[in-house]
């Protein structure tokens, strides 16, 4: 999946998972991982740090968590952060999922670290398909028009 459904990520099973116990702090931990790597990246490409649309996270998260909670699959999880969002900006609303398992090494899309003004909200779980052993990383976000 990638941006706007290009962007790519770990091909995860499209089933939902199994409740993995919310700790705040380990999405808080990712989320910060996320922004200061994404940070780091544009500043190597000089360019900006992001802006980030702080009112656009708590709803945000509210996808994330259902993640967590084993109610919804990745993809559901996709489907509905690019609801919302073209709800919320009434318009296409390009969308990112990214595996922060890979810490400071994640795979980001090049229109993260290349848009010359960039305006994003995102939210990081973790979760477990029924089908994975352990539980992975995800940072879902969007990239806002009006950068």
């Amino acid at each position: 999946m990638a941006l706007a459904s290009g962007c790519a990520h770990q091909a995860w099973p499209d089933e939902p998972g199994v409740p993995v116990e919310l700790i705040r702090s380990d999405n808080l931990a990712a989320e910060d991982l996320f922004l200061d790597t994404l940070t780091s990246r544009r500043r190597a490409a000089h360019l900006g740090a992001p802006i980030v649309a702080a009112a656009y996270q708590d709803n945000l998260r509210n996808v994330a968590q259902e993640l967590q909670a084993g109610t919804a699959s990745v993809l559901a999880a996709e489907q509905a952060l690019a609801k919302w969002a073209r709800a919320a900006k009434k318009s296409d609303v390009k969308t990112f999922t990214l595996d922060c398992a890979a810490g400071a090494n994640m795979q980001m899309p090049e229109t993260l670290v290349n848009e010359p003004e960039l305006v994003i909200s995102y939210a990081a779980a973790h979760f477990r398909p029924r089908s994975l052993p352990t539980p992975q990383c995800v940072v879902l976000g969007t990239v806002l028009p009006g950068g």
